[in-house]
């Protein structure tokens, strides 16, 4: 749900701020990989090398301001989407082996949509920031500002 309201698609908030307002982008987004004992929190832009130190306070900005100033409507729209996405992704044989490969692996027992969809709406503004506390305060967290010309 964080990753979603942050940094999925269109409406998201780097999309709004980084790209929309401050100009800085064309293309922005978040991503998360997660596994048992560690996992990755992402964000990627592309943009001008002069304009990367700018773009990079606005997107810590925007996962601290996440943290504190979360509405019950982006929790619900983010809610929804994934809902929809797991829903979706019934309709694929291959996306359904995989589920299930990654419950097995992950959690030693399948989960059922139901259970999913109920975890999804139970979070709150005082999950996401925590999870925003998490990401801001590890001591893992890095920055990298790639020049690629």
């Amino acid at each position: 749900i964080f990753n979603s309201i942050l940094g999925e698609g269109m409406a998201s908030r780097l999309f709004q701020q980084v790209r929309e307002q401050h100009g800085l982008c064309y293309t922005i987004y978040s991503y998360v990989h997660a596994y048992n004992d560690t996992g990755v929190f992402a964000v990627y832009t592309a943009t001008e090398h002069k304009k990367a130190a700018k773009a990079l306070k606005l997107i810590n900005a925007e996962i601290a301001r996440l943290g504190t100033d979360a509405t019950e409507h982006e929790i619900n729209r983010a809610v929804k989407c994934a809902k929809s996405s797991l829903l979706m992704s019934m309709e694929s044989t291959i996306s359904r082996a995989r589920r299930l490969a990654y419950n097995l692996i992950d959690h030693g027992r399948y989960r059922s949509n139901d259970e999913i969809i109920e975890k999804l709406q139970a979070v709150s503004k005082k999950d996401l920031a925590h999870i925003c506390q998490k990401i801001l305060s590890s001591k893992s967290s890095t920055a990298k500002i790639i020049n690629k010309d």
